[in-house]
């Protein structure tokens, strides 16, 4: 698969849109980076007191347009859409490694701390270390 330049923008985009809103909203200030990664369980804990946001779907797109970029940025890998697993980032960090920020934060959103955004980043760079010695392996 190639990188589909338009959904490249649109997601940027939107993972700006959190930015912006964050510090207008919220008075935090994000990044692209893993401190700023590193705070959304936090960030999520304190704005919706643990409560899923009355405007999910909008929350999921931007929240999960910025953690996906914020990963995309750190580890590497390309947008795709498609029908089997909607919007999500392959060869991240590593050739074959897939994942899903829009069903992460959703997941965060609706059970809780549970479906820790730091944990799954945490595991992610560990699963990437584990595909890289695999394939240095071969």
């Amino acid at each position: 698969m190639s990188e589909d330049v338009a959904l490249q923008k649109r997601i940027e985009d939107l993972g700006e849109v959190c930015i912006n809103t964050a510090e207008t909203t919220l008075g935090i200030e994000l990044e692209f980076d893993e401190s700023s990664l590193l705070r959304v369980d936090q960030i999520i804990a304190d704005a919706w007191n643990n409560e899923t946001p009355s405007m999910l779907e909008q929350m999921v797109l931007i929240w999960g347009s910025y953690l996906g970029e914020s990963i995309r940025r750190l580890k590497g890998g390309y947008w795709v859409e498609s029908d089997e697993y909607g919007t999500h980032l392959c060869d991240v960090g590593a050739q074959g490694v897939k994942i899903m920020p829009y069903n992460r934060i959703r997941a965060r959103f609706e059970v809780g701390m549970e479906e820790s955004i730091t944990y799954y980043y945490q595991a992610l760079c560990s699963l990437i270390e584990e595909e890289r010695s695999r394939s240095e392996g071969d």
